[in-house]
């Protein structure tokens, strides 16, 4: 009877986990061509995560969740902390703002909401070591 419960109780921690610790850590990009623009994304084991942009024209730091969707972690805006991030105005806070995700080895991002323009999915974030 303990096995049982003790069974059924790992189960239901195991369907609630929503950010598995391989996703945790510091990921970062630049874009090329700019005046060093740097965004970072820093998961957290607890499913948090810091979205930051700073360099030419753009600061930011916007707290984050993630969501493990299939092999995506996908990443909800859940408040700006500083700077000039103001959602409220071009995004549906029930859909990630990005996801990220490895196919074949590769991380790839995917920007769902951020650009718009072009939805297919970029070598943007690159995990830090």
């Amino acid at each position: 009877m303990v096995k049982l419960i003790i069974g059924s109780i790992l189960l239901v921690c195991m369907a609630f986990q929503v950010s598995p610790p391989q996703w945790a850590g510091k990921y970062s990009y630049e874009i090329p061509g700019s005046i060093a623009t740097e965004y970072t994304l820093n998961i957290k084991k607890d499913s948090t995560c810091i979205y930051e942009g700073s360099g030419e024209r753009t600061y930011f730091k916007v707290k984050c969740q993630c969501k493990l969707k299939g092999e995506r972690l996908e990443i909800y805006w859940q408040e700006t902390a500083s700077g000039a991030y103001y959602p409220d105005k071009w995004i549906d806070k029930t859909k990630p703002i990005m996801a990220l995700f490895y196919q074949n080895g590769i991380l790839y991002t995917d920007e769902c909401q951020i650009d718009k323009s072009d939805t297919s999915p970029k070598l943007l974030f690159k995990k830090n070591k």
